[in-house]
């Protein structure tokens, strides 16, 4: 089975990067007219759509032209396995649609192993997300990777037992200990890793004041313990992580959370310290810190996820909607949501998730209101597209809402077809029908896409002529002009024109003019098709042969041409060239 994002992605590419059909500048998108060459600003609906037809449907996600335009094409599989490994795909994609399958699956995995990364679960768990929830959704049973490690050939006891899980735990115990020596060589005030006769041992006591601190990898890491049993029996509990922002302060539960770095800066210690004794600290302590996840220390420097949080919650509360608020900080729309709805970062965003969600289930409510008002203004002769300006929702919700009232597509084709005939009706200067029908089709295709025209030709023949007979609806063309030409494509010369219509020459060479069929354009096509036919090569043996050759291939369109003309062009100017 192809993959269905590949295949997905490799069409968007071929009908619309490739002929360079869209653009993106200054935090808008544009579309080419395909018939001036200009470009047309395109409006992005709510849903993160714009109306920009391709080979399977007339809308196209944002994110997907994002990632279009920021990476090259065509795409491989390998390729786009790369993409997510990397996490590249993350800058435009809250998640990717039919991206995971098992192939997609075992090439990650081998990645993981070109790169001699732990493939234990908890590590997989942690520093993998998308890969690890493809594995458990892929593999619906209790235990999701231990089944796929089977099926890539791997011993699941090998991979994820239980003394890797105590490895990486005792991993965590080593970067304690590091930091504590850190801390004893700046003769902290305190005491490291006492046990108490309950049980307790903390990283960090305070005696004076009979506190505790305990030392985390991560801000996401669980802080149970120090909830649930800590704080019942010293007076205060601080928690202070490696990995995080490094400028939130936040109490769980009673627990005072900070980041170690901020920690830091508050003690008296530390801020004895000269600025250069304090700069070596802080780089030894970043060493530390680097050691366990760089691309995340190198975030947390930039305090990057609290930014973007903080960013996306402010232009949340400002009212804008999700593809306009990735535009501003520069990941996907989907990762937006995600974000707001706390799937994602939630140590950033508080509680403003649980405001979201209300205001999403108000938005839903809304939508019943908006369904009713897009069949409203249906039955008021509104096209869908004015009806899709009206209520700023894409063309395909308002094709979505019709479709489930009923309104089919007959309905909708009688609707297009009485435009056909309003327009039909209506007199323009199109010199012939063809001209009339092209200009119709051009002035439906927003709103009906699938309008070509063929199908206004069939509906003047079939119902307009009945209904209006031969009334006069265009200017036509000068009957004398027509006549001028078609005897001059016939082989007449222009002095037998001249008598025949009985007209001035003059005229008749005007006409010509017009049409481009003046004596120096038809010298200018003849001599282009002499041209073109000398550099061909040919097997003739002499000149005079290719001449004779050349003239014959020519005389049907131009009976005057003999191989004394060619012979005079080739010396003339073609060898001058």
């Amino acid at each position: 089975m192809k993959n269905k994002y590949l295949e997905r992605i490799n069409r968007l590419y071929k009908d619309i990067i490739v002929p360079n059909r869209v653009k993106f500048e200054q935090g808008k998108w544009y579309k080419r007219n395909e018939n001036n060459n200009d470009w047309v600003e395109l409006i992005v609906y709510k849903s993160g759509q714009v109306s920009l037809s391709h080979s399977k449907g007339t809308a196209t996600y944002t994110s997907h032209l994002s990632f279009l335009l920021n990476t090259t094409g065509p795409y491989t599989l390998e390729q786009l396995v790369d993409y997510m490994y990397n996490g590249v795909f993350h800058k435009f994609y809250g998640w990717v649609e039919g991206f995971w399958d098992k192939q997609t699956l075992s090439i990650y995995f081998e990645k993981l192993k070109e790169n001699n990364e732990p493939l234990y679960e908890v590590s997989i768990k942690t520093n993998h997300v998308p890969f690890y929830k493809a594995t458990r959704r892929l593999y619906k049973c209790e235990q999701s990777y231990r089944t796929f490690l089977s099926e890539m050939g791997e011993n699941p006891d090998e991979v994820s037992g239980s003394f890797l899980v105590d490895k990486y735990l005792q991993e965590g115990r080593g970067i304690e200990h590091k930091i504590t020596t850190c801390l004893k060589q700046l003769h902290a005030p305190y005491e490291y890793f006492v046990r108490f006769p309950s049980g307790a041992t903390p990283d960090i006591y305070d005696r004076v004041n009979h506190s505790v601190i305990d030392i985390k990898r991560s801000i996401k890491t669980s802080i149970d313990k120090e909830i649930n049993v800590y704080k019942e029996e010293f007076n205060n509990v601080t928690v202070i992580y490696l990995l995080g922002s490094r400028e939130l302060i936040k109490n769980e539960n009673g627990v005072k959370k900070l980041s170690f770095y901020k920690w830091l800066s508050f003690q008296g210690f530390f801020r004895d310290l000269t600025e250069l004794k304090q700069e070596r600290v802080l780089r030894e302590i970043d060493k530390i810190v680097k050691s366990i996840d760089e691309g995340q220390f190198n975030s947390d420097l930039h305090d990057y996820h609290r930014t973007l949080v903080r960013e996306i919650i402010e232009y949340d509360k400002k009212g804008l909607n999700n593809p306009q608020i990735s535009e501003r900080v520069g990941i996907s729309y989907k990762y937006v949501n995600r974000i707001l709805q706390g799937k994602v970062l939630q140590e950033y965003s508080g509680d403003y998730p649980k405001i979201y969600k209300e205001k999403q289930l108000s938005n839903k409510k809304k939508k019943t209101d908006i369904k009713d008002e897009a069949i409203q203004l249906f039955y008021q002769g509104l096209s869908n597209k004015e009806i899709s300006d009206e209520l700023n929702i894409s063309k395909d919700m308002v094709n979505y809402y019709l479709r489930n009232a009923e309104l089919n597509s007959k309905a909708l084709i009688n609707k297009r077809n009485e435009k056909i005939h309003n327009l039909l009706k209506t007199y323009t200067t199109h010199e012939t029908l063809n001209e009339k029908f092209s200009w119709i089709a051009d002035a439906l295709k927003q709103e009906y896409p699938s309008i070509t025209q063929s199908i206004i030709d069939n509906y003047y023949y079939s119902h307009f002529v009945r209904t209006e007979g031969e009334i006069k609806i265009i200017k036509g063309k000068e009957n004398q002009q027509t006549l001028v030409i078609e005897l001059f494509t016939s082989g007449k010369s222009r002095e037998e024109i001249s008598q025949i219509l009985d007209i001035p020459i003059t005229t008749v060479r005007d006409y010509l003019r017009k049409a481009k069929l003046g004596r120096k354009d038809i010298l200018l096509i003849r001599n282009e098709k002499i041209e073109r036919l000398l550099k061909l090569e040919s097997h003739q043996k002499t000149l005079r042969i290719k001449f004779e050759d050349i003239a014959r291939q020519l005389k049907e369109e131009f009976p005057d041409i003999t191989a004394r003309t060619v012979h005079t062009y080739y010396y003339t100017y073609f060898l001058k060239k």
